[in-house]
């Protein structure tokens, strides 16, 4: 049992993996899907990027997955993401779509809720109040996310006003997938302390 009761632990950790079969599509579908990535997308991601520290390119989204899981190791750094780590972890994920063979190349299949969330939140639209927060709130980034920046954390640690505890936490040398990397161990370290309440 949990050293205390802890209703919301938000790491700003998201994973997954898209879908990027070879389809065709018609062309009032592929207007639309235009129409809908200039409107909620291409502000952030695309040729007039926003914020190109914390935003990438959609426009240039790499068919290979793991290509972009390591892209955010600075020039010089050794990988963080190993094959080791990665390949057992791609398999089972792919496990999880009974249908993923079913496609060339492999892929899962994933919900666009959670993508429908974060174009809104983007937008300045969030899926619930952080000032509802009620319970202590962990904020855990790592250094080298190219998705979400120390401004974003400080932004949702000011915003969580009902939360009695409110800590943000950076993890040395992780990127966005850091529950994956090499530095996974202090994720989950700095977890389960926060948890246990220490």
């Amino acid at each position: 049992m949990w050293g205390r009761e802890v209703g919301a632990v938000a790491a700003l950790v998201v994973m997954c993996v898209a879908a990027t079969g070879e389809e065709s599509f018609a062309p009032e579908q592929v207007r639309a899907g235009a129409e809908i990535f200039e409107r909620n997308c291409a502000p952030c991601h695309g040729p007039q990027m926003r914020d190109p520290e914390s935003a990438f390119d959609l426009r240039k989204f790499p068919h290979n997955q793991h290509d972009r899981f390591v892209a955010e190791v600075p020039k010089g750094h050794d990988p963080v993401l190993l094959d080791r780590h990665f390949r057992p972890w791609a398999r089972a994920y792919m496990a999880t779509d009974p249908t993923s063979h079913m496609r060339d190349p492999n892929s899962v299949k994933v919900p666009n809720g959670p993508l429908a969330d974060l174009i809104d939140a983007w937008r300045g639209k969030l899926a619930y109040d952080p000032a509802g927060i009620k319970s202590p709130l962990l904020i855990v980034r790592g250094e080298w996310d190219s998705l979400s920046n120390d401004s974003d954390a400080g932004w949702l640690l000011a915003a969580a006003t009902s939360s009695p505890e409110r800590r943000y936490l950076k993890i040395p040398e992780a990127t966005h997938l850091m529950l994956l990397e090499e530095h996974r161990d202090d994720l989950h370290r700095a977890t389960n302390e926060f948890l246990l309440g220490k």
